[in-house]
């Protein structure tokens, strides 16, 4: 069938949709954070392609839909407003005139479901394949996605990057970060960095295993993302010399 996203402030208000929806042989995913990032400014746009529809839920409010929805609109999907109960009149003609696609009402029957979403995927266009889009996802590069990274994650993957595809103890790390002897609340906060930049980068677009767990020892980079890394800052250094050479002139 195909994959929607329901963004929600509750997944508990979203269990009988997606029961709904899988019986529908629809792959379904809830989320609240994807939503926190849209209403944040955050483009999540290596993800989203692999949805053919996002559905909108009753606990979001117009003023929230309005931030987010020209995001929402800017591909080719469709976008479906759910209700608790049967809209009126003019919240029916406000949702045309935004751009949403239609509404669905929490306690629809599944065929009802059923027929309405055949007849909305059918009217906004083809989609790629699934798997062709997951391969457009893993050869975007840091540079165009512009990861946001803290200044400790910055630190943990600079130290990362600078062995060069060498593995690099825990110990290693905890100096290169702390300039310390390493302690159980070094070890620990490492732990959580290392988690924390390996989901940026697979929210990137990366793949799982951006950096590789060696156990009982350390850590270290994938060679994809090694390779792109490098390349990254081999083109930042181009760029810098560039300006130098037209300053000096």
């Amino acid at each position: 069938m195909g994959s929607i996203l329901v963004l929600t402030k509750n997944l508990l208000v979203e269990q009988q949709l997606q029961e709904q929806l899988q019986r529908l042989n629809y792959e379904v995913y809830c989320s609240t954070e994807f939503l926190d990032q849209l209403l944040m400014g955050n483009a999540i746009d290596p993800i989203f392609p692999i949805y053919q529809a996002v559905i909108l839920s009753e606990t979001i409010s117009n003023q929230e839909i309005q931030q987010i929805l020209e995001h929402l609109l800017s591909q080719n999907r469709a976008v479906l407003r759910k209700f608790a109960s049967d809209p009126s009149t003019k919240e029916k003609e406000q949702l045309k005139l935004i751009g949403i696609h239609d509404y669905l009402v929490e306690g629809n029957t599944l065929d009802q479901l059923r027929e309405q979403l055949v007849e909305k995927l059918g009217t906004v266009g083809c989609y790629p394949h699934k798997t062709d889009l997951i391969h457009q996802m893993k050869k975007r590069n840091l540079k165009d996605i512009k990861i946001k990274f803290s200044k400790m994650e910055k630190k943990t993957l600079q130290r990362l990057t600078e062995s060069q595809g060498e593995s690099v103890s825990r110990q290693e790390m905890c100096e290169a970060l702390w300039n310390d002897v390493p302690n159980n609340s070094h070890l620990s906060q490492l732990s959580l960095l290392i988690k924390r930049v390996k989901h940026k980068l697979e929210k990137g677009g990366f793949e799982e295993e951006a950096i590789e767990t060696i156990w009982g020892y350390g850590y270290r980079l994938s060679p994809d993302i090694l390779e792109e890394i490098n390349r990254v800052n081999e083109m930042r250094n181009v760029e810098e010399l560039k300006e130098v050479a037209i300053e000096e002139y």
